[in-house]
């Protein structure tokens, strides 16, 4: 069909302002919502970041599982059994949370575990304890030298943070979980890591310098006095010839002791252990009894000198006459 001039002319114009306006029209992209957009730093910082904090909170939470009963009847930061196992609980998470998420919430979690972990070790330092972060292997100032490494580098690894709302949020979410796993796994922890530090008792005087003494009212209440005051006390075997002369010739009386220092006794026999306080004799009838899973390890006779429960002299084998002889002649 024929078309005159001016319908020519306004198809052209038509065309033109089609082809145009596609031109103006900007492109769709999809949306890469998951991912916020970079900022000074950038946010791909932080998920490099936090696989190596993910991997450093694992560790230190298997570390404290194998060396539980080392730290337990040691005098750190963590040796009480419900601090040990939240603590190793909160790892846990705070590990799992770190290696699935990137999210800002991930981030918070991160920051505010690692300013606590950094007070704990300061606290370490000053105090000159074992801050007990990976057993006795790293050092409290070595562990605070990490610790403020991780917090700055999460200061310099900050993710974008969602509108306000959502933020608070997501940071309620990982919060109200994290509460909620300790308060489901920090028992069966704990359950764990007695039945562990039972099995492990070794009653050595290397092992035992410088530690709290590890059996204490949890096994008796009565025990509960060795944990303060000055005390001296003696392991021996029951069927050990040894300790039999130890005895005689140390404690023909049964009440000898020095002055303002008070005295105990431990007889090993298996699993069954017997015990007395302020009178040191084979001859217990007073039916005080611990019970242990497994026999600890002693080398019979031994003598411990304990200071609010914490042993600071040692002696085991024929080593304890001469610890005895000196302790007991000095003024």
């Amino acid at each position: 069909m024929p078309v005159d001039g001016s319908q020519g002319a306004k198809q052209l114009r038509r065309r033109e302002f089609t082809h145009a306006e596609r031109r103006e029209t900007p492109t769709k992209r999809l949306d890469f919502g998951a991912f916020p957009p970079p900022y000074k730093g950038g946010w791909p910082l932080f998920p490099g970041l936090r696989l190596i904090l993910a991997t450093l909170l694992a560790a230190a939470a298997t570390k404290k599982l194998v060396d539980s009963a080392e730290i337990l009847h040691g005098s750190g930061l963590l040796s009480n059994s419900w601090l040990l196992s939240i603590v190793i609980s909160i790892e846990i998470f705070s590990a799992l949370v770190l290696l699935l998420c990137r999210t800002y919430a991930a981030w918070a979690l991160a920051i505010t575990l690692f300013f606590v972990f950094c007070i704990a070790s300061l606290t370490a330092v000053v105090t000159m304890q074992d801050c007990d972060c990976f057993s006795k292997t790293v050092s409290p100032s070595s562990m605070l030298t990490i610790d403020v490494m991780a917090l700055v580098g999460l200061g310099f690894a900050k993710p974008h943070r969602p509108p306000k709302g959502q933020a608070i949020r997501q940071v309620s979410i990982v919060l109200l979980s994290l509460i909620i796993f300790a308060i489901m796994a920090a028992p069966a922890i704990r359950y764990g890591l007695k039945r562990s530090s039972e099995r492990q008792i070794i009653l050595t005087a290397t092992e035992t310098l410088y530690k709290k003494w590890p059996i204490v009212s949890e096994k008796h209440p009565t025990l509960s006095v060795l944990t303060k005051g000055k005390w001296m006390l003696v392991v021996v075997r029951q069927n050990c010839r040894h300790c039999k002369d130890f005895i005689d010739e140390f404690f023909e009386n049964p009440s000898r002791h020095k002055e303002g220092e008070r005295t105990a006794i431990f007889v090993a026999d298996g699993t069954t252990w017997h015990f007395a306080l302020d009178k040191v004799s084979l001859q217990l009838t007073d039916g005080k009894t611990i019970r242990f899973l497994e026999e600890p390890f002693v080398i019979g006779p031994a003598v411990f000198l304990l200071a609010d429960g914490v042993v600071y002299q040692a002696q085991d084998g024929d080593s304890a006459t001469a610890l005895l002889n000196q302790h007991l002649d000095s003024p």
